[in-house]
């Protein structure tokens, strides 16, 4: 009856034991899971960030262009102008010449 007793309460022992194993092995599992959804996470928010860097980037860029763009026109514009007031300025410059080429003959003219 000892020896059952002794042998029962190995079985016991033997069965806890591989309870608290399964156990152990069953928590493992889950920080394992966790630990692994905390990863993605985290690597999806890494993702996230970047898109949006890039996106920023992008916008950033697109409105140097816009911006570059607009400036050499109104540059572009700017020298049109000078050019227009350059050649009215030019004949002006003709015309007042000419009047007075014609006052001068009309001048002469007179003295003769």
């Amino acid at each position: 009856q000892l020896q059952l007793r002794h042998q029962h309460l190995q079985l016991q022992l033997r069965h806890q034991r591989l309870q608290l194993q399964l156990r152990h092995q069953h928590l493992q599992l889950q920080l394992s899971h966790q630990l692994l959804q905390l990863q993605l996470r985290h690597r999806h928010l890494q993702l996230q960030l970047r898109h949006q860097h890039l996106q920023l980037q992008l916008r950033h860029q697109h409105l140097q262009l816009q911006l570059s763009h607009q400036l050499l026109q109104l540059q572009l514009r700017h020298r049109h102008l000078q050019l227009q007031l350059c050649h009215r300025h030019i004949q002006l410059q003709l015309r007042h010449q000419r009047l007075q080429i014609q006052l001068r003959y009309q001048r002469l003219q007179l003295q003769l």
